[in-house]
């Protein structure tokens, strides 16, 4: 269970940053990345978000290799393995969402200003 927590929310981060990079979320007190920098503008928030879908997106695909594998490895052991296994998913998850944020953050406070 735990891995297929950690995978879902590798992908929703990854959905909500491509809306939002789109413009199709706009800044807001409920989802996406939320700094002062990238919620200084729209088009701070728009190229912060931008930014982050590259690195959202190589996470899902590395935390639902992992997933895999650590199901792939540990069926049959019980779910007590598995789940133990599946928090260095979450670790993972956790860490990239984080590297995204901070590449976000960087992005959008070098947003032109005279676009704020």
């Amino acid at each position: 269970m735990t891995v297929f927590v950690a995978v879902a929310l590798s992908v929703l981060a990854f959905v909500i940053a491509r809306l939002a990079g789109r413009g199709t979320v706009g800044a807001n007190g409920l989802v996406g990345i939320r700094t002062p920098a990238l919620r200084s503008s729209d088009a701070a928030w728009r190229a912060g978000h931008r930014a982050a879908v590259p690195v959202l997106a190589a996470l899902t695909i590395i935390s639902a290799t992992a997933g895999a594998a650590i199901l792939a490895t540990t069926w049959g052991m019980g779910s007590d393995v598995t789940n133990m296994a599946g928090l260095w998913v979450i670790g993972l998850v956790v860490a990239g969402m984080v590297l995204a944020a901070m590449r976000a953050d960087s992005v959008a406070a070098t947003t032109d200003p005279g676009t704020r």
